[in-house]
C-alpha cells in the first residue's frame, strides 16, 4: 500500500535508528584496534547494524558491537542482501571523541508494498578523570563547549504511484556522573510524493556544518573532586521504497560523521568561574583546554556514498513523469 501520510506526522521520535529493522539475524563484527596512547580510565564503546525488511516477513541483517575497551573501540558492518540494495554502519570511540557514519541505497523498479534497507551506529566515549578546580572547594556551575563536525547526503526519486524515501538522522546524548544532562538531534529526509523535511532539536537547534560549535546545559560538579563525563554520538541512513500499483523507485541516504563530536578544540572545555580550571588525561584536557587533536584514527570510517545520486539519475533519465528530487 502506498503511504500517504505527512513527513511531520512520521517523526514523534528524536532517535529512530532503524527501528523498520527490528528483526535481525546476528551476524557480529567487531575490529579491535591499537593506539599510540597508554589505556587511561577512559571506557569506548562502539555498536551499530545494518539490515532490511521486506513488505512481508522478518528483516534480516547484521551487526557489530565491542565491549567497553580502555583504549579505543570500532567496528563496522556491510549488508548486500539482493542487487539494488545495500547498506552500511560503523563507529569509533577513543581519547578525542566519537565518530559514526551510515549509509543505505535501495533501487526497485517494480515492488508491491514497502522495502526498507537502512544502517545505524552509535560510539560512546566515558571520560572518568575529569577535575575541576579552583581557589575555594564545593560545587561549581558550568557547561560544556561541544562540537560536532559531519554532513548529510540523501535524494530519491519514484514512478507515478509509488514513493521513495532517503532518510538520515544524527543524534547526540551527555551525562555527568551518569545523570542526563542534555541531547539534541538532526533529521532530514527526501520524499518524491511529499517532498524534503527537517527537525533541528535540543542542542542541535542551530547546529549546521557551518555552525558546529554549541553549548550544554548547566550542571554542577564538585571541585577537586573527579567526575565523570560520557557522550554518544547516533547516526542512521534509511532508504525506503512502497508502492501499491506495480511501480518503483530508488532512494539514497548518507550520514557521515566520521570527523568527531567532541570537546571543543579552541578556547575553553569547560565555561567556569574565574580562578578556576579543569583537566582530563583521559580527554586530552590541559589548563581547560583540548590539546592537539589528530585526524580521525587508525580505523578510516567509510567515506561512503561515493556514487551518490547516480542511481537517482539514472531512474530519471530511464523514466517519464515521475516525481522527486536529489538534495
Amino acid at each position: 500500500m502506498l503511504v500517504t501520510g505527512r513527513p511531520e506526522e512520521e517523526n514523534s521520535s528524536m532517535l529512530r535508528v532503524l527501528q523498520r529493522n527490528c528483526a535481525l539475524v546476528v551476524l557480529s563484527s567487531a575490529l579491535f584496534l591499537g593506539s599510540a596512547f597508554p589505556a587511561l580510565a577512559g571506557l569506548y564503546h562502539a555498536d551499530g547494524s545494518a539490515g532490511h525488511s521486506p513488505p512481508q516477513g522478518l528483516g534480516n541483517g547484521v551487526t557489530y558491537s565491542t565491549p567497553d575497551l580502555g583504549v579505543q573501540a570500532g567496528g563496522g558492518v556491510t549488508y548486500d542482501p539482493f542487487p539494488g540494495m545495500h547498506a552500511a554502519a560503523d563507529s569509533i570511540a577513543d581519547g578525542y571523541g566519537v565518530r559514526s557514519h551510515t549509509y543505505a541505497q535501495l533501487t526497485i523498479p517494480v515492488t508491491f508494498g514497502a522495502w526498507t534497507i537502512g544502517g545505524s551506529s552509535t560510539a560512546t566515549a566515558t571520560f572518568s578523570d575529569m577535575v575541576v578546580s579552583g581557589p575555594v572547594g564545593g560545587a561549581v556551575t558550568t557547561s560544556l563547549n561541544m562540537g560536532l563536525s559531519g554532513s548529510f547526503l540523501f535524494g530519491s526519486a519514484s514512478d507515478p504511484g509509488a514513493r521513495a524515501i532517503g532518510e538520515v538522522q544524527a543524534a547526540i546524548f551527555i551525562y555527568i556522573n551518569g545523570t542526563f544532562i542534555g541531547n539534541g538531534g538532526d533529521y532530514e529526509r527526501q520524499d518524491s510524493v511529499f517532498g524534503p523535511y527537517s527537525n533541528h532539536s535540543g542542542m542541535l537547534a542551530t547546529w549546521g556544518p557551518g555552525n558546529p560549535l554549541f553549548l550544554t546545559p548547566n550542571f554542577q560538579v564538585q571541585s577537586g573532586v573527579p567526575f565523570d563525563v560520557q557522550i554518544q554520538l547516533s547516526t542512521f541512513a534509511n532508504a525506503i521504497v512502497t508502492s501499491g500499483n506495480s511501480t518503483g523507485g530508488t532512494a539514497e541516504a548518507n550520514s557521515d560523521f566520521s570527523h568527531t563530536f567532541f570537546f571543543a578544540s579552541s578556547g575553553p572545555v569547560f565555561n567556569l568561574p574565574i580562578g578556576f580550571t579543569a583537566n582530563s588525561a583521559d580527554a586530552h584536557i590541559v589548563a581547560n583546554q583540548v590539546v592537539a587533536v589528530p585526524e580521525p584514527s587508525s580505523l578510516a570510517l567509510a567515506a561512503g556514498a561515493m556514487g551518490l545520486g547516480i542511481a537517482i539519475s539514472a531512474w530519471r533519465r530511464s523514466k517519464r513523469g515521475e516525481k522527486g528530487a536529489t538534495v
